[in-house]
């Protein structure tokens, strides 16, 4: 993963996006909270989407960009770098 820059989050703090692609801006905003998962934005649309389970937790993305997220967050195995994840993976 790297950065690739900053958009405006909630109450207006920055937020590093880690990844564009297919137009979606993938991020991760610093405060911790379950379940672990990364925030997707793509025009209109914004989505916080769980990395154990690619689903959208709230909000909205079109199907065709919820598949670029899902499919980089296997690319990217975001599971393995995530240490609650280790705490809590499935057996």
């Amino acid at each position: 993963m790297r950065l690739v820059g900053y958009i405006c989050g909630v109450k207006n703090y920055m937020v590093p996006v880690i990844e564009t692609r297919n137009g979606v801006k993938i991020s991760v905003h610093s405060r911790k909270h379950l379940p672990v998962h990364i925030h997707a934005k793509y025009a209109a649309h914004e989505a916080p989407v769980n990395i154990r389970t690619s689903e959208v937790i709230e909000g909205s993305l079109p199907k065709k960009k919820l598949k670029t997220v899902t499919e980089w967050i296997e690319e990217e195995d975001v599971q393995k770098n995530d240490p609650e994840y280790m705490l809590f993976k499935p057996k």
